[in-house]
């Protein structure tokens, strides 16, 4: 199986959230070698004709966020279908979708169901990085909301606490 890191900047909290961006990311655990990586940032408006929640508290906390992360938000914006319909060709077959699994899967999995696109990824195949991290005792870190700097932050987090595991005692 291939091992993958979802992350997702939301305009709301709830598993009916606009998306703003969509990461994911191929890697080896072994060597954190990045092999594959999708990037796509969601044009809002493609998403409140269906529905999505855009809370203003957030809104509001998007916009006390650092210039340079909100602008990259904006850049070659994509309708949220375009986005899933490309993100479900760019995923294998058996991925294991690392991610914060109390708050990314409900949101990923709405969007397609909301567009009406089949899931790509089994119910079973996410995986939370807080619990593998809590389990080897390694420190949470703080989100920079940055997809490229989030992602490596995350996956230098999943390597150090897989690794960490599966060392003898």
């Amino acid at each position: 199986m291939l091992n993958a890191l979802l992350n997702l900047e939301t305009y709301a909290t709830t598993t009916d959230s606009a998306i703003a961006q969509i990461s994911v990311v191929y890697f080896d655990v072994n060597t954190k070698q990045i092999f594959k990586t999708f990037l796509a940032n969601i044009n809002p408006e493609s998403e409140m004709k269906n529905g999505y929640y855009i809370d203003l508290d957030t809104v509001e906390w998007w916009d006390k966020q650092p210039k340079e992360i909100k602008d990259k938000l904006f850049v070659s914006q994509i309708s949220i279908k375009e986005a899933l319909n490309k993100l479900y060709e760019f995923i294998e077959t058996d991925t294991i979708l690392w991610c914060n699994k109390q708050f990314d899967p409900y949101i990923f999995t709405n969007a397609f169901k909301v567009e009406n696109i089949y899931c790509p990824i089994k119910y079973n195949n996410f995986k939370d990085i807080d619990t593998l991290c809590y389990l080897a005792n390694i420190d949470s870190y703080k989100k920079i909301h940055d997809a490229n700097i989030d992602i490596s932050n995350q996956i230098g987090r999943i390597i150090s606490a897989y690794t960490k595991i599966k060392e003898p005692i």
